[in-house]
């Protein structure tokens, strides 16, 4: 552990401060190393006050250079200061933090003047040299923030979360409770998902008792973002082990122990998150009446919605007023309508319908029962699986059809893992060979009915 400096207080009622060996910076520096108010060193920086503002000095006696109204002690790596228009963070250079928002900020808070003016920035992230209202010390990765229309955080890289919320507590544990403007309690993980209490109660028991993961219900765990907030809770207990400087080989023996258990018991899962990812060309927007998105050039989707969802598949679930639906790329919504609506994931969506039953949808809006998601989920993991299907199933039109999407999409999702490029059309070829030779005649119908919806297209 390291070896601080020691507050040392003068006759005159001034600070200095004391090294381990007994000298005082007073003699060392002479008034440089005097000052009128002193914080302790944390992370090699004290907080220390001189004639003209707030600023810290380093274990060396090196002063930086910019001075402040008020100032809090470094942690993970940025400190808190207050200048004149407001607080903002600098890193342990000096450098003072600039924030990235996805233009929801500028828009959420002028959105009728951007309506008629399209002076604004038109990039779909702003880097701003922006002041806050108030903020606090960085915990587990993110600092809470206060802006003109609530409490929100912000990270090492100054993303700012594009959630308001009434007000917040420090992340601890890899989660942060949050109360909504409703008044609700709720708990916000890194991912800017948020969890009633009984679900944080689990993720709780996760980060004190880790092997307790491989307790929790499969309803839960086979949830992938349940399990990935699962992962990040117990990635942030393996680091928090480490920073309270435990034995770091009973560290390494438990990870390791867990990563072995994970890799038997969730293969599928953990393969589905591999295969997630959002490549979508549009970002989430809250404006002041509802949510809509907002394009790589700046441009919006002219409806509003009541919330929404990130892209997948090349689709977003959206709540209207009559229910949830989804939207595509193009901003071409589903006339259908659902009680609620899932992500898509290997081509297909989990709905529940307004009756009340649970069905799968497809890209072509049609719905189908769990026993066909099952075949639908077996050709995605082997698409050889397509050529021992039951003749019924797969010389209807309809299902052929949904299959094809499906292997289309797990080929997308091969492709966003970076797996090799040659392999992955090595495969294609083959299988698409193998497609048109067993199944020419299917392939005919569909080209028949105009909606050609070949397995390269």
């Amino acid at each position: 552990m390291q070896v601080y400096p020691q507050i040392e207080k003068l006759k005159d009622g001034r600070y200095t401060f004391k090294n381990q060996d007994g000298t005082l910076w007073s003699d060392i520096y002479g008034e440089n190393g005097i000052f009128d108010e002193v914080g302790t060193f944390n992370e090699n920086y004290a907080c220390v006050k001189t004639n003209d503002g707030w600023t810290f000095v380093g274990t060396n006696g090196k002063l930086m250079d910019l001075r402040f109204k008020q100032v809090k002690n470094f942690s993970e790596g940025f400190a808190c200061v207050r200048m004149q228009d407001g607080w903002t963070f600098i890193d342990n250079s000096g450098k003072i933090i600039k924030f990235k928002f996805n233009n929801s900020y500028i828009l959420q808070q002028d959105y009728l003047r951007v309506k008629k003016d399209n002076n604004y920035p038109r990039k779909r992230e702003v880097y701003v040299d922006y002041k806050f209202k108030m903020v606090d010390s960085f915990k587990d990765g993110f600092a809470r923030v206060q802006l003109k229309d609530g409490w929100t955080f912000v990270d090492y890289k100054g993303n700012v979360m594009n959630f308001r919320f009434e007000n917040v507590s420090n992340f601890h544990k890899g989660l942060a409770q949050v109360i909504l403007f409703a008044g609700k309690v709720r708990y916000l993980d890194k991912f800017q998902n948020s969890w009633e209490r009984s679900d944080y109660n689990i993720f709780k028991k996760i980060y004190d008792e880790p092997l307790y993961l491989f307790e929790v219900n499969e309803t839960k765990t086979n949830d992938i973002k349940f399990f990935k907030t699962a992962l990040s809770i117990l990635k942030q207990k393996f680091a928090d082990m480490k920073n309270e400087e435990m034995d770091n080989e009973k560290i390494k023996a438990l990870k390791k122990d867990i990563d072995i258990k994970l890799k038997q018991k969730f293969k599928n899962i953990i393969l589905q998150i591999k295969q997630e990812r959002d490549v979508s060309d549009f970002t989430r927007l809250k404006v002041d009446d509802g949510w809509t998105y907002i394009d790589k050039q700046g441009n919006l989707i002219g409806r509003k919605f009541e919330s929404v969802g990130p892209f997948k598949c090349g689709f977003s679930y959206v709540k209207c007023e009559d229910g949830y639906t989804y939207i595509d790329k193009q901003g071409n919504l589903m006339p259908i309508r659902f009680a609620s609506a899932n992500d898509f994931s290997k081509g297909l969506a989990k709905v529940r319908l307004l009756s009340g039953e649970t069905k799968y949808l497809d890209k072509y809006q049609n719905l189908w029962d769990m026993i066909d998601y099952n075949e639908f989920e077996k050709i995605y993991l082997d698409p050889e699986y397509l050529f021992k299907i039951d003749d019924i199933k797969i010389y209807d039109v309809k299902f052929f059809k949904t299959a094809l999407s499906v292997i289309k999409q797990k080929y997308k999702d091969l492709k966003n893992q970076k797996v090799s490029s040659e392999q992955i059309e090595e495969q294609m070829e083959r299988l698409n060979s193998k497609i048109k030779k067993e199944f020419s005649h299917m392939i005919a119908c569909i080209k028949q009915n105009s909606q050609n919806d070949d397995f390269h297209q």
